[in-house]
């Protein structure tokens, strides 16, 4: 029997851990035998050392072994979901989730938290009233089954031990390491009962990964590990250079997706689009649910003008607590901001580039991000943007407005300066740069 000082030290130096080490970590993680400082100490040495592809998919199965798991045993339907390393703006799961299941598609879908600069879908949510997100597996089988589609994050029975080592990770700063990333994502989708999934792999500066070439090897150990549990799996490199959309923020996020899927369109929504479409069409070829592209994004289309995908959401808030009053009036419900500034452009011309990384630090001045894990978000805090890349700008024109309803005058000063700051300009125009840069299978 291995000792935890033993597994500490051979990964120190540099040795690969074999399965029945790494299943006996999980095991001793989920029943609390390790102290937190010994696992931490293992944690570090991974991150400082890594894991080879076969410690990669040991440690996601075991993690995944010691969870509750879904059992969608009807299999009306392929049930299937995605993953996005996060970026600013991007509040996709919520039009694509409720899509996808609108599509024919089962849907169990585990969200996280805004974590840094990123936001977080269960963030979102919680901006409506009522809403609940903490479900026992048995409760999700069943709203699965019955309607298609269920949104949660973790609890004390699904992912604990991700969520144990999680949290070291983020207080030893090993939350980046790639081995450590694909474990903690995919042991809890393994969790889900998944035929396939899509990975939604951001880059750029308002993204955790800058470099392409680190996107690209995490997306395809991805879809890798994907495959060796036997689902079908595709990635999409994406541009995480601008917010995604127009809105940055929990409550307006939620309120631009319900226009989304209300079929209404917006320039200033087109890159969302672009991506959203993106993940679905993979899906829907995946399945062969479409021969191609273009038909799968008709199929998009269809559900969106008609009303399907936002049928799906509204039975999904439902479901989870929300009142049918409120479900059917959600716009008038959301949380509304005490102050509203807007943001003056200084100067004429077009917009050439518009910062996500800068804007999301406005937001998090605003209050919509946490700066720890303990912070309380303002549900209705955020920014909307009026003007993007490739938009003529006059002098005195609005370029966003500014929400909060708790931020301090120096808070609410310094996001000003941010969010402006955060836009450039040129004398020509801008055209705007495809979102989609490969595609993974």
């Amino acid at each position: 029997m291995n000792t935890y000082l033993d597994l500490i030290d051979r990964k120190k130096q540099g040795f690969t851990l074999d399965k029945n080490q790494i299943f006996a970590f999980a095991e001793s993680v989920y029943r609390n035998c390790w102290p937190d400082y010994q696992i931490a100490a293992l944690l570090m040495a991974i991150r400082l050392k890594g894991l080879n592809n076969q410690e990669t998919l040991w440690l996601t199965r075991a993690m995944a072994h010691y969870s509750a798991k879904l059992k969608l045993n009807h299999r009306k339907a392929f049930v299937v979901d995605k993953h996005s390393t996060g970026g600013v703006g991007d509040g996709i799961s919520l039009v694509l989730m409720p899509l996808a299941a609108s599509l024919g598609f089962a849907v169990p879908t585990m969200s996280g938290r805004s974590l840094g600069l990123t936001g977080g879908t269960l963030d979102k949510l919680d901006s409506i009233p009522g809403i609940r997100s903490r479900f026992e597996p048995a409760f999700i089988n069943r709203q699965v089954g019955r309607i298609g589609l269920a949104m949660f994050g973790q609890s004390d029975t699904i992912a604990p031990v991700d969520r144990k080592l999680y949290a070291l990770r983020d207080a030893i700063s090993a939350v980046d390491y790639q081995g450590l990333v694909i474990s903690s994502i995919m042991s809890k989708k393994l969790t889900e009962d998944l035929d396939g999934i899509v990975f939604d792999v951001k880059v750029g500066r308002g993204a955790i990964f800058n470099d392409l070439k680190d996107a690209r090897q995490l997306a395809k150990k991805l879809v890798w590990v994907a495959k060796k549990n036997s689902l079908k799996a595709a990635a999409l490199l994406t541009r995480m250079e601008e917010p995604l959309g127009a809105a940055v923020g929990n409550s307006l996020e939620v309120m631009q997706a319900l226009e989304i899927l209300g079929g209404n369109t917006n320039p200033l929504f087109d890159d969302f689009m672009e991506v959203t479409l993106g993940l679905m069409s993979r899906l829907l070829i995946l399945f062969r649910k479409a021969s191609n592209e273009a038909s799968a994004i008709q199929m998009c289309y269809r559900a969106l003008k008609g009303g399907a995908a936002l049928k799906k959401f509204e039975l999904m808030v439902v479901a989870q607590g929300v009142a049918k009053n409120i479900a059917g009036n959600l716009r008038g419900h959301l949380p509304k901001a005490k102050k509203v500034f807007s943001a003056m452009s200084d100067q004429s011309g077009w917009v050439s580039f518009v910062d996500a990384k800068k804007v999301a630090q406005a937001t998090q001045c605003l209050g919509a991000l946490r700066r720890t894990q303990e912070d309380k978000v303002d549900l209705s805090a955020g920014v909307v943007l009026k003007k993007k890349t490739g938009d003529c700008v006059q002098k005195g024109e609005v370029l966003g407005e500014l929400y909060t309803g708790r931020a301090s005058s120096q808070d609410c000063k310094m996001a000003m300066g941010l969010f402006k700051d955060a836009y450039s300009f040129s004398k020509t125009r801008t055209h705007r740069e495809k979102m989609i840069l490969e595609i993974i299978t």
